[in-house]
């Protein structure tokens, strides 16, 4: 005891060291390792501390640091601030949304000035050592209106399919081949084919032949997303916009990724035959209401709602066989992207029947639905959120009878609709898919994680509304998973957990012969249809690599196609494990 007492007063004179090291231990790992290479203290990097961090974190060459300095400094101010760190450097993608969202830094700066600004952009250099602790963007007012401008940004960048007049000029001026708009009048509103959108126009798709003659037996046919409405407001809201209606859709369009026809960036699928079917009934073509919906619109008048997904669906099958040369098909690929790709799996069935019963030529019918694997999963809060916001879906809009036959055969009544959830559909196909997904998807974090707990809002807003949770906590997390906390990172790799967990759970379909799936890591939605699509890689395949072996397989073992995705770092102390991206391949930093 003696000794004990001696030791006392050493031991209080760490008191000042410990609580140091107590209320640092409070500040986030992007907050810790920002400080650690903040050599002078100064609450921004310049050019030597941002190469200190990239030589720590990233394998970046002295060019590639220049390109990624003129990328990353968004206001111009010769220095690299917390949330450009964040934003441009540690996730690139994201700064490529919050160019496109400010259109210019100063214009950015203007804006987030006007609600408590992180730190004093225009004030004196020399008083920046005495700005206090680091406000993360996580926290801030800031932060959150600049993410909710991205994630708006990039909610229209994704799940819209129209083109500007610019960017049709451009394709047009270039090698790449456009896709020509087809509508259906034939099969419109006064006929009994009754094909339209919810508004009662025309619906219809985008075409462009096979480019190499001897591939027009090829086909690849691309159902495009949008989300849903789960509501007849909503939809209402919805008939005005190109996602619920023909009048406004371009001449020609073009897309990227696994339906381009640049074979450099889509190699051995460029020269197919190319169909986008387009998106207008917000059920994802499952919808089959014989009468409309009539609902009173804000001038007064009555508007009739058509709910007629199938029948789109059904005509441009009946338009593609007839006309454009699907009749001769030996090889067709469906496809589709987000709401686009829960398309293609509920339908894979459907549509494999009808071309094989019509198609004498045909040799292969596989499915390869893209990032429409939404899972049937509660948000943080435990509440069924998303769940029961697609039981709306297909309520509203009649879609039980439209949904995988196998699957509806096996339900108990009352219980049919389920078979609108992609893990309920999967263990009744019998044709061959292959996913391709994130387990760490944008959109699910958003809109299935942390969603609001009103359901009329999820994903009923194109602009990513449902992300925003009623205390708004967790949206710059949502919108960028390299700014949660170490507790949000946890339920992010409990989601990935959850999500292997319910493919492999699937037997009876997924496990099966002739399936696979690319299951990456990457905090991305639709990537399959930009320059991902040929760089995300897991253990050295490429997405397109793992596509295209078991495109060309023969029924092989799941387990020849099957690629997991890794668990995000948890963030350690001293921020050790930050940034938490475990996969290099999902971040497109110069070399």
């Amino acid at each position: 005891v003696p000794a004990q007492l001696d030791a006392l007063p050493e031991r209080l004179g760490e008191l000042p060291q410990a609580k140091a090291q107590m209320c640092q231990s409070t500040l986030s790992p992007q907050q810790l390792v920002f400080q650690r290479f903040d050599a002078d203290g100064s609450g921004g990097y310049n050019r030597t501390e941002l190469a200190a961090f990239l030589r720590h974190f990233r394998n970046v060459s002295h060019q590639g640091q220049q390109e990624l300095w003129r990328q990353a400094d968004v206001d111009g101010n010769s220095e690299i601030d917390v949330e450009e760190l964040l934003d441009c450097v540690v996730n690139p993608a994201s700064c490529v949304q919050l160019h496109a969202t400010a259109g210019a830094g100063a214009a950015l700066d203007q804006r987030a000035s006007q609600v408590s600004p992180i730190r004093d952009r225009e004030g004196p250099q020399e008083e920046s050592k005495n700005r206090g602790p680091l406000e993360l963007g996580q926290t801030s007012r800031t932060s959150l209106v600049r993410a909710m401008q991205k994630a708006e940004r990039r909610m229209e960048l994704l799940e819209s399919e129209q083109m500007s007049e610019e960017e049709v000029l451009a394709k047009t001026r270039s090698n790449l081949t456009m896709m020509r708009l087809y509508l259906m009048p034939d099969k419109g509103l006064n006929t009994n084919a009754g094909a339209v959108c919810l508004d009662g126009s025309d619906a219809g798709f985008y075409f462009a032949p096979a480019a190499d003659p001897t591939r027009a037996g090829r086909w690849i046919v691309m159902i495009e997303g949008g989300g849903w409405c789960g509501s007849a407001s909503d939809c209402l809201a919805r008939s005005f916009t190109p996602k619920g209606s023909s009048k406004e859709w371009n001449a020609v369009t073009y897309r990227g990724g696994i339906i381009s026809d640049d074979c450099t960036a889509n190699p051995h699928f460029c020269d197919y035959n190319r169909v986008i079917v387009n998106y207008c009934d917000g059920a994802s073509l499952t919808g089959d209401r014989v009468k409309p919906v009539i609902l009173e619109g804000a001038s007064g008048a009555n508007r009739s709602l058509y709910f007629r997904g199938r029948r789109i669906l059904d005509a441009v099958l009946d338009t593609l066989l007839t006309r454009h040369g699907l009749d001769q098909a030996e090889q067709v690929l469906l496809a589709g992207c987000s709401a686009g790709g829960l398309s293609a799996l509920v339908h894979a069935d459907h549509v494999n029947q009808r071309l094989s019963a019509a198609v004498p030529t045909l040799t292969k019918f596989r499915a390869v639905p893209l990032s429409g694997f939404f899972l049937q999963h509660n948000s943080v809060e435990n509440e069924a959120v998303y769940p029961e916001f697609l039981h709306r879906v297909a309520m509203l809009a009649n879609s039980t009878w439209a949904l995988n036959r196998r699957c509806l055969a096996s339900m108990p009544t009352g219980k049919s609709w389920s078979c609108i959830f992609p893990q309920v559909s999967l263990a009744h196909t019998e044709t061959p898919v292959f996913l391709v997904n994130s387990a760490m998807d944008w959109w699910s974090g958003l809109c299935i994680l942390w969603p609001t707990s009103t359901i009329q809002k999820v994903a009923a807003d194109p602009s990513g509304a449902c992300g925003k949770s009623q205390q708004q906590v967790h949206y710059a997390c949502g919108e960028n998973v390299e700014r949660c906390t170490p507790f949000e990172m946890f339920a992010m790799n409990q989601y990935i957990r959850d999500f292997s967990s319910t493919l492999e759970a699937t037997e009876s379909s997924f496990l099966k012969a002739g399936n696979g799936a690319f299951i990456h890591s990457c905090h991305t939605h639709c990537e399959a249809l930009d320059d991902s699509w040929t760089r995300i890689a897991i253990h050295g395949t490429t997405m397109h690599q793992a596509v295209l072996r078991w495109w060309r397989s023969d029924g092989a073992p799941r387990s020849s196609h099957l690629y997991k995705p890794c668990e995000y770092g948890q963030g350690g102390p001293g921020g050790t494990k930050w940034p938490y991206q475990c996969n290099p391949t999902c971040m497109s930093l110069p070399a």
